[in-house]
């Protein structure tokens, strides 16, 4: 018996494991011997020779041939075998030890290693090559073993394909624009049995398609109201446009969706919602919803806007791309002070980027009003002007 018992090796005892028959085919069975003291694989591949001490760590590590270990704890022996599905705790006879021993003696050594089929380890094969896959890309699996069969396969062959199949780097090609997520298996396949590696692959945009979740309104001030949503995240995007009825109110930069914030406008009404995600692989994956904005909530949000059409409300501005300052002058054809400098009532003024955040707001009676944009970057902006419960947004772009 070995000393640390709670490391690999230990006492095995045969009958708490299997009853021997008294005798088979008239041979008598009669062991002596029925409990037999374990060598911890550490004193098999003896590990430091005997002058090294010997930690948990050691014994609990992965062993191979092909990566043996190297310093003051090497192994001393050309080649050795170890377990086809992990470390063993201690030393053991299998049949496919067995033949590699024979081979040993008949002095045709074989050198091979089953750590390739131990997970979680640092000797365990990866698949490397391209998460996002647009039309064709090599993938590789390494630290492939020797004298073992490579075959590969994909999870969907209508969607990809691959070619060769039995090679340690193959070529992986998209087919029929597919739209999606497919997983490519490298099955590893010897003494050790059959071990598959895989990796999930995103093709063209990821996903198939691109809806919305979580529409509804809010109110951001006494006179009108808000959409808000999300949509599914695309993993093949680089960027989100969000639109409502066909006016741009925001984008998102990157494959990571954040939802979409804007303006809507009109009450007692549906409203056409719309994403376009811009792919990496080129193109546009499109998604689209009608929301109906009811009574009850354009109540809630005190915004009694009944049209949009032929409004006695418009708005000027310029210059338009601006650098360090907006001029914008505000109409409106119903007003009783036609040769005054005021409105009749106040407006709300407010900015927002392309992210939906406001980055400027004001109140104001005045016909017209310059605002400095020193402090804003160059890029594409929305202002909006809320008048008498009448709504009107312009793009506006700024070009340091």
């Amino acid at each position: 018996m070995f000393p640390l018992d709670s490391n690999p090796g230990g006492i095995y005892d045969i009958d708490k494991f299997y009853q021997i028959p008294t005798n088979i085919a008239g041979i008598n069975l009669n062991p002596i011997i029925k409990r037999f003291g374990f060598i911890p694989t550490t004193s098999s591949l003896d590990i430091g020779s005997g002058t090294q001490t010997i930690t948990s760590g050691d014994y609990i590590r992965t062993y191979s041939p092909t990566v043996p270990p190297i310093g003051s704890k090497n192994v001393p022996f050309n080649n050795f075998f170890t377990n086809p599905l992990s470390n063993e705790n201690h030393a053991t006879l299998t049949i496919n030890n067995a033949k590699w021993l024979w081979q040993e003696i008949l002095g045709t050594p074989a050198f091979y290693s089953c750590s390739y089929a131990c997970s979680g380890t640092n000797l365990e094969p990866v698949i490397s090559g391209a998460t996002l896959l647009c039309l064709q890309s090599p993938y590789t699996l390494s630290t492939v073993p020797s004298n073992a069969l490579l075959t590969w396969s994909s999870s969907n062959i209508n969607a990809l394909t691959i070619s060769p199949t039995n090679s340690a780097t193959v070529t992986a090609t998209r087919v029929n624009n597919f739209n999606g997520q497919v997983t490519i298996t490298a099955t590893v396949s010897g003494a050790c049995g059959n071990v598959p590696i895989t990796k999930n692959v995103y093709l063209g945009a990821g996903v198939s398609s691109v809806s919305f979740s979580n529409v509804q309104v809010y109110n951001i001030s006494p006179t009108c109201y808000h959409l808000q949503g999300q949509t599914n995240e695309v993993p093949g995007a680089t960027q989100y446009n969000y639109y409502i009825d066909n006016v741009l109110i925001g984008t998102n930069t990157g494959s990571t969706n954040t939802g979409f914030d804007g303006p809507a406008g009109k009450c007692n009404r549906t409203h056409t919602i719309r994403v376009d995600a811009i792919l990496y692989c080129g193109g546009i994956l499109s998604g689209t919803q009608n929301y109906n904005v009811s009574s009850t909530q354009c109540s809630l949000a005190n915004c009694n806007i009944t049209t949009l059409v032929s409004l006695p409300l418009s708005i000027t501005v310029f210059p338009n791309p601006a650098s360090t300052a907006l001029t914008v002058q505000v109409i409106d054809s119903l007003s009783t002070n036609i040769e005054s400098s005021m409105l009749d009532q106040s407006y709300q003024l407010f900015i927002m980027d392309r992210f939906s955040r406001k980055v400027f707001s004001a109140q104001s009676f005045d016909k017209t009003i310059h605002i400095s944009t020193d402090e804003l970057p160059s890029d594409i902006y929305y202002l909006n002007i809320i008048y008498k419960d009448l709504i009107l947004r312009k793009q506006i772009i700024l070009k340091k």
